[in-house]
């Protein structure tokens, strides 16, 4: 259930690789949303069935449901009557990991695009490849054709991103781990800190980022199975430097060692170090690790930049204050004004972190800057939605910051600045639309 969505579409093509039978169904697909990733999935060979329509009449050995999916939904009761076993996406992840040798990716932000470039250096390599599961496509294995977000391999290594959300990251047992930072998402921070010190001790050895003091915190209580990463500090065991940064280019340095990211967003760089440190500490030597990211593509969706005459067009995944911080900070080293539209991804998300969210514009818009605020992205359900993007325009409370529920608005808004050099970012998760506003604003059909 859910299928098209990122975390349970991996899950159908690892089934779909495996032999097995497998029918999915998606309310976006019946809208006619997410078209490419039901024709993916279609191809692979599984049998796509309506939401509001019936399952198909066969014996099902399992159902696999996203924790979006309401506890009312007709399915459960389906499999109820049946008796037929119902796991959530963690739940199964958690099952096929931990019978693995497993290498988990967590923290709070930039987790996906960590697994796509530890995804890249491992299957580069001259040596038997882990099985992948990627938040979202990994531009390097991603065609018209093939989602790009799972690899399937010939070794019993698995490369799992896993998710905090739903409060399973203490079940999974990697034997190797790595926490990217830790910061308020989901749960307050002292439950995540929980949560990751109980991962750690589960982990043979973790990568951690000691230039979070929450994830260095934790780093400090478990000393001897630590493999410490920093940008600041030359005595951890992979220390990074920050060397330049162009459009499509960043130069760094890790342990003395050039690299080149051909990509843009400068906390790409601590991205890097947390996924080379790993696959070092996988066996995979360091001039290979950084060799392999000279040709990483990037992930879909994440700081993906598009340039038309002297302006620049970004569509980025960014939906948390942290991650926003970081987009908007690497827009800004463009050195135009950035006009930022931020659609909140959901009620619950915008309600939980409203004064985070307002904080953080308030700290980092220029004044030449402008915050264009969208209506909050409605996925159907049960959800509370009595928050409104208003509320945290008002919060923000600044001249430059504005709201549009009219898409065709913002598009005209974009028109009439076609002649001024500006770097526009479209930020948002879970709309798959959001790539179409981009491409509007551009001047693109």
């Amino acid at each position: 259930m859910a299928a098209g969505g990122s975390g349970m579409n991996v899950l159908a093509q690892h089934l779909l690789s495996q032999g097995l039978s497998v029918s999915g169904m998606d309310r976006d697909f019946d809208r006619g949303w997410k078209e490419r990733i039901r024709s993916c999935l279609h191809s692979l060979g599984m049998t796509i069935v309506r939401e509001d329509g019936d399952l198909p009449d066969k014996a099902f050995d399992l159902i696999l449901v996203s924790p979006a999916v309401e506890k009312a939904h007709p399915v459960l009761g389906y499999a109820r009557e049946r008796k037929i076993p119902v796991q959530t996406r963690s739940e199964f992840l958690v099952s096929i990991f931990n019978h693995s040798k497993g290498m988990g990716i967590s923290g709070t932000s930039g987790k996906t695009t960590v697994t796509g470039m530890l995804a890249s250096i491992c299957h580069y390599q001259d040596r038997p490849k882990p099985v992948v599961f990627c938040g979202d496509e990994i531009l390097n294995f991603s065609s018209p054709i093939r989602l790009g977000n799972y690899l399937p391999g010939d070794s019993k290594e698995m490369i799992l991103e896993l998710d905090e959300s739903d409060g399973l990251l203490p079940s999974y047992q990697p034997y190797l781990s790595c926490i990217t930072n830790i910061q308020r998402d989901h749960y307050s921070v002292e439950e995540l800190e929980g949560l990751f010190v109980k991962l750690t001790k589960n982990s043979g050895k973790t990568v951690v980022n000691v230039d979070c003091p929450v994830s260095r915190k934790i780093a400090e209580n478990f000393s001897d199975k630590i493999i410490r990463v920093s940008l600041t500090d030359p005595e951890v065991n992979y220390y990074g430097k920050l060397l330049k940064v162009g459009e499509n280019e960043i130069r760094y340095s890790i342990n003395d060692y050039a690299g080149i990211l051909p990509i843009s967003g400068s906390y790409n760089v601590k991205n890097a170090l947390m996924a080379i440190a790993m696959a070092c500490e996988n066996g995979i030597p360091l001039k290979a690790a950084v060799q392999a990211l000279e040709s990483f593509k990037g992930i879909r969706n994440r700081f993906e930049i598009k340039k038309k005459g002297k302006s620049f067009f970004i569509l980025d995944f960014a939906h948390n204050p942290e991650k926003i911080r970081a987009s908007l900070n690497s827009a800004q080293e463009m050195g135009l004004p950035v006009y930022y539209v931020f659609q909140p991804h959901g009620y619950n998300p915008l309600k939980f972190m409203m004064k985070e969210f307002g904080d953080m514009f308030r700290q980092e818009l220029r004044e030449d800057d402008r915050l264009i605020l969208l209506k909050i992205y409605d996925a159907g359900g049960t959800a509370d939605r009595s928050v409104h993007s208003r509320d945290l325009l008002q919060l923000i409370n600044r001249k430059n910051v504005s709201y549009m529920e009219d898409w065709d608005e913002m598009i005209q808004l974009s028109s009439s600045l076609k002649n001024i050099p500006l770097c526009w970012v479209v930020a948002g998760a879970r709309d798959e639309k959001l790539k179409d506003l981009r491409d509007g604003i551009m001047g693109i059909s």
